[in-house]
């Protein structure tokens, strides 16, 4: 899914041709108002007409997908090694009920005043469980997903937060969610979209504050233990 960033997804496409063959593709066009001519003729364009933000997007993309695992990706990537797509398909396969793994992996934990989290959790061949994964970088199993009731554009608005809830959804649905046990060679150019999506005065459409009370309505406070052994 993109927004009105072509340079960086022509990129973002020209490194994913080189380095994996993906039987169907699938980019969901958030009211971009310079659609690209790509010249990948495996990928399936979906233009619309207003911007509906990340999870709303990205909801889409997956009613277009066919695949058991669901690949969730930014267009501010930078692909470094081949086998990138490999080490998150292998930790997938590796156990039933693992649902998700991507390359941020991060742990909640709660301390005395409100709660802290560690952001890239890994550890060489060990898969540990984490709240949540990062949203530019997640593959899904697509029945965890489903479970869990996909993103939630409903509660977060055009971006920010619904990586957060989806990783708490997958674990509560009876998953886990994994940091990966091979690290995923791929730089993230962070912000890229959303520097786009809230420039020119324009605020974000949810304040923060609201999205962390939304969270805590469904799941209490960010503080992370396993519920799946």
């Amino acid at each position: 899914m993109e927004y009105n960033a072509d340079n960086v997804l022509y990129d973002f496409l020209q490194l994913c041709h080189y380095f994996v063959q993906m039987p169907k593709n699938c980019i969901i066009e958030n009211a971009n108002t310079s659609p690209p001519d790509y010249f990948f003729k495996q990928i399936k364009i979906i233009n619309l007409k207003q911007n509906h933000g990340f999870s709303a997007g990205n909801n889409l993309g997956y009613e277009q997908a066919s695949g058991t695992y669901l690949m969730f990706m930014n267009n501010d990537i930078i692909i470094k090694r081949p086998d990138w797509l490999n080490n998150m398909t292998d930790v997938l396969d590796s156990h039933p009920v693992i649902g998700a793994t991507g390359q941020m992996s991060n742990i909640d934990f709660k301390i005395s005043q409100g709660f802290q989290y560690i952001q890239a959790t890994y550890m060489p061949h060990c898969m540990i469980p984490v709240s949540w994964i990062s949203g530019y970088c997640l593959m899904i199993k697509r029945e965890a997903f489903e479970k869990a009731g996909r993103w939630r554009s409903d509660l977060y608005g055009l971006a920010g937060y619904e990586d957060i809830h989806l990783g708490y959804a997958v674990n509560k649905a009876g998953y886990l969610c994994v940091s990966p046990d091979r690290w995923i060679f791929i730089d993230h150019l962070i912000g890229m979209t959303q520097k786009k999506l809230f420039s020119e005065n324009r605020k974000p459409d949810i304040s923060s504050e609201t999205k962390l009370q939304r969270f805590e309505s469904y799941f209490g406070e960010r503080d992370y233990k396993i519920s799946v052994l």
